[in-house]
C-alpha cells in the first residue's frame, strides 16, 4: 500500500511547487528482531525517517529516486544520513552514516512527466564511510533464479520503517517491520505486489523486497515505488522497481563491482549474421561459452524454459537443449533481460515465441526460425523496424510491431 512517503516537504527536500510523493510502510507486518535484517536501512534528513534502502555493497544503498531528491543541494545533503537498526517510534531515528553522494536515475523524471512517479524510481547513496560488519542478500539477477522467483504468486518478503497502519498514525511509524505478500504481475521493470493483508506504505518508499527460492536463499527483487491512499488495498496492489532492470546504471554510476554475473551491461554490436548460415543451432550452443555473457545467459534461459539441468561450467547440454527445443512448439522467455538470441538460430519446430520485456536489439536470429508463427517482442530495445517487416513478410504475427519498437530507455 502506498501513502504519503515523505513526512514533510521540508524533510524530503522536495520544493515547495512540488506535490508530496504518494509512495508506499509496512502494513500487516511484524518487528524485525534487532540485528536481522541490517541490510534494510532507513533514510533521514533534519533527524526523521522520511524513506527506506537496501545496503547492496558496504558503501552503496539503493533507494527509490524521489527519495533522493533535492540531495544535489549540499546543504540538505549534510542533513541527510542512513540509519542501521531497528529505528525508532515517531521517526527520529540516530544517524549512522552520513552520505557523500546521491543519484535520481536519469530517466526517472521522463518516464511519466506528468506525474511525480514513473519508471525508474531508483536512486543511489554512495556512504560516507563503509558498512563492512553487514551482510547483504545477493541481487536478483541470475536468469535460473530469475525464472524460478519472478512469477505470479509468489510470496515476497517486504522490509521498511514506514506507516504501519493505513491511518498513518504517526505514533506507528519509523521502526523496521517485515512482512510477507505476495507478487500479483511482472513487468520489465517494475512488478505489482501486496493487497490488503499486507503491503507497504508511506514512509517504506525505497525498502527492499526479497525472494525466497527453493533452496532458501534470499534474493534482492525490488524496492517500494508507490502504490493506492490509503495503504493496503487489495484492488491496487503497490508498485516496486525491479532493480535488475537499473542495476546496471547503478553500478556504473556508483563505481562499483556489485557481481552481476551474465547478466550482459554492454551488448556487443557484433552482427548476427556473422554466424556460417549452414550451421547447425547445436554447433552454434557449443561455440556460445566463449562469446560473452549475451548468448550464455540465453541459453540458461532457454535450459531453465525446459526445465533442463545447469551444468558445473555454468552452460547446458547443447545437443540435449537442441532435442528438447526441436519438440518445442511454444516457448516463454519474458522478463529475463536477454540480449542475445543467436541460440535460438536455425531451430525447427518453435512456432509461438514470448520475449516480452527483455533487452534485444536485433531479431535477426527469429528470421532463421522456419516454423515461427507468432512472435511478441513487447518492451524491447530493437530499433530497426524492417527486421519487423521481414518477419511480417514471411507470415509471422509480431506482436509489439512497427508502432511499438521505438527503443526502451534503461
Amino acid at each position: 500500500m502506498a501513502v504519503l512517503s515523505c513526512l514533510s516537504v521540508a524533510s524530503c527536500g522536495a520544493p515547495a511547487e512540488e506535490p508530496l510523493a504518494a509512495a508506499l510502510p509496512i502494513v500487516g507486518g511484524t518487528p524485525v528482531p534487532a540485528e536481522q535484517w541490517d541490510s534494510a536501512v532507513a533514510i533521514t534528513r533534519r533527524g526523521l525517517i522520511t524513506c527506506s534502502g537496501a545496503l547492496v555493497h558496504p558503501r552503496l544503498v539503493v533507494t527509490a529516486a524521489h527519495c533522493v531528491r533535492g540531495l544535489d543541494d549540499p546543504e540538505a545533503l549534510q542533513k541527510a544520513f542512513v540509519h542501521v537498526g531497528r529505528g525508532a517510534e515517531g521517526g527520529a531515528a540516530r544517524p549512522t552514516v552520513a552520505i557523500a553522494r546521491a543519484v535520481m536515475h536519469p530517466l526517472y523524471r521522463k518516464a511519466s512527466p506528468e506525474d511525480l512517479f514513473g519508471r525508474y524510481d531508483v536512486g543511489l547513496v554512495i556512504l560516507a564511510e563503509p558498512l563492512p560488519a553487514i551482510s547483504t542478500p545477493p541481487l536478483l539477477t541470475d536468469v535460473v533464479e530469475t525464472r524460478e522467483a519472478l512469477a505470479k504468486a509468489r510470496e515476497m518478503l517486504l522490509v521498511g520503517y514506514g506507516f504501519r497502519t493505513p491511518a498513518e498514525d504517526g505514533s506507528e511509524y519509523g521502526l523496521k517491520y517485515a512482512a510477507w505478500t505476495h507478487i500479483v504481475a511482472v513487468g520489465r521493470g517494475e512488478l505489482r505486489a501486496g493487497g490488503a493483508r499486507a503491503d507497504a506504505c508511506g514512509g517504506d518508499s525505497g525498502g527492499p523486497a526479497f525472494v525466497r527460492l527453493e533452496s532458501g536463499a534470499f534474493r534482492l527483487v525490488g524496492l517500494a515505488s508507490r502504490g493506492p491512499v490509503p495503504c493496503a488495498d487489495d484492488t491496487k496492489p503497490g508498485k516496486w522497481s525491479v532493480l535488475r532492470e537499473t542495476i546496471c546504471w547503478i553500478q556504473e554510476e556508483s563505481g562499483i563491482d556489485l557481481a552481476l554475473g551474465d547478466l550482459d551491461c554492454a551488448p556487443p554490436p557484433r552482427s548476427f549474421q556473422e554466424h556460417p548460415e549452414g550451421e547447425s543451432s547445436s554447433a552454434l550452443c557449443d561455440a556460445m561459452e566463449n562469446m560473452g555473457p549475451g548468448p550464455a545467459r540465453t541459453l540458461r534461459a532457454l535450459a531453465a524454459a525446459l526445465g533442463e539441468p545447469i551444468a558445473a561450467g555454468g552452460l547446458p547440454d547443447c545437443q540435449r537443449i537442441e532435442g528438447r527445443l526441436a519438440a518445442t512448439e511454444s516457448l516463454s522467455l519474458d522478463n529475463l533481460a536477454l540480449t542475445d538470441l543467436s541460440p535460438l538460430a536455425g531451430l525447427a519446430g518453435m512456432r509461438r515465441l514470448s520475449l516480452r520485456g527483455n533487452w534485444l536489439r536485433s531479431l535477426a536470429p527469429l528470421e532463421r526460425l522456419p516454423d515461427l508463427q507468432w512472435v511478441d517482442v513487447t518492451a524491447n530495445d530493437v530499433d530497426d523496424p524492417e527486421q519487423v517487416r521481414r518477419l511480417e513478410a514471411r507470415g509471422v504475427t509480431v506482436v509489439g510491431g512497427e508502432a511499438q519498437l521505438a527503443p526502451w530507455e534503461r
